[in-house]
């Protein structure tokens, strides 16, 4: 079993109709700056949380109202951020090797507001993706390794180039 996942490491493969999948492993947060195409606009974070376990004070908005700070605590917070590419590299560069959860995709458009990935699954996700929102790849950590999915195979065959892996 560890022998076959040793052996899928760092090798690229179609797992549906024109879409490919490399597993490899990273070794730090900041590698994704190697693979992160900066001419593609935007870094949609997925499954983001920032309050895990300990009820923070919230100023954000609930139901569709200010809140005050001090009467509403939040934990468990998960949400989709979508950001700029510059502005993401940015900050990641300022956040350092922090070995954090990472589930993005690099889009070129904002992806419209029905796009729920949640809601779709497989080849139907992906399909989405590449006719929704122009997307370069998807990149989720693992319990032992990154997985990157995208529509284009040279692109995957770059971020291994990038990333020094033969």
């Amino acid at each position: 079993m560890a022998n076959d996942f040793l052996e899928s490491l760092n090798k690229i493969s179609e797992v549906f109709n024109d879409h490919y999948s490399v597993r490899i492993q990273m070794k730090s947060d900041l590698d994704i700056l190697k693979i992160i195409d900066e001419s593609y606009k935007y870094v949609w974070i997925l499954d983001h949380s920032e309050y895990l376990s300990e009820w923070t004070p919230s100023c954000n908005l609930l139901f569709n109202h200010q809140s005050d700070s001090d009467k509403v605590f939040i934990r468990k917070d998960s949400m989709e951020i979508l950001m700029e590419t510059k502005y993401f590299c940015d900050l990641l560069k300022g956040i350092g090797s922090s070995r954090c959860y990472w589930h993005i995709i690099q889009t070129n458009v904002k992806p419209p507001y029905f796009l729920d990935l949640k809601k779709f699954a497989g080849k139907n996700k992906y399909n989405m993706l590449k006719q929704h929102a122009d997307y370069l790849f998807e990149l989720e950590q693992m319990a032992d390794c990154e997985q990157i999915i995208s529509s284009k195979k040279e692109i995957l065959v770059e971020m291994l180039y990038k990333l020094g892996i033969p």
